[in-house]
């Protein structure tokens, strides 16, 4: 058996593609449907859900539904830095750096090293 070539596999993968996109447009239309169903089973409207925290996507920007994600702690600013090497910085979160306990083993304070 010959070794397919790009473009019979290309024509192939397009195909599949176009079959995959069939199933799940049938799919989505089934799973909306027992969507519904609930949401009616219970009275849910869209008010409660926005009011229960969850978070709805527009229509152009793709599916994004379910509870909004918390904030994570995101960038931190510095907090000190050692004046002996400007690289060594620490946000004051979590276990002081090495560089820091050793100032502070010497009778340095943390305020001795804020940034301004």
């Amino acid at each position: 058996m010959a070794k397919p070539t790009y473009h019979e596999l290309k024509a192939q993968a397009e195909k599949l593609m176009a079959q995959a996109e069939q199933v799940r447009k049938e799919e989505v239309a089934s799973v909306a449907k027992e969507v519904v169903a609930k949401l009616n089973e219970y009275e849910i409207s869209l008010a409660d859900l926005k009011a229960a925290g969850y978070a709805f996507a527009s229509q152009d920007t793709g599916p994004k539904f379910g509870k909004p994600k918390k904030a994570g702690t995101g960038h931190v600013a510095m907090k000190y830095r050692d004046p002996k090497n400007s690289a060594n910085e620490w946000s004051g979160r979590g276990r002081s750096p090495k560089w820091m306990q050793d100032y502070l083993a010497v009778g340095k304070k943390k305020d001795d090293f804020l940034i301004n």
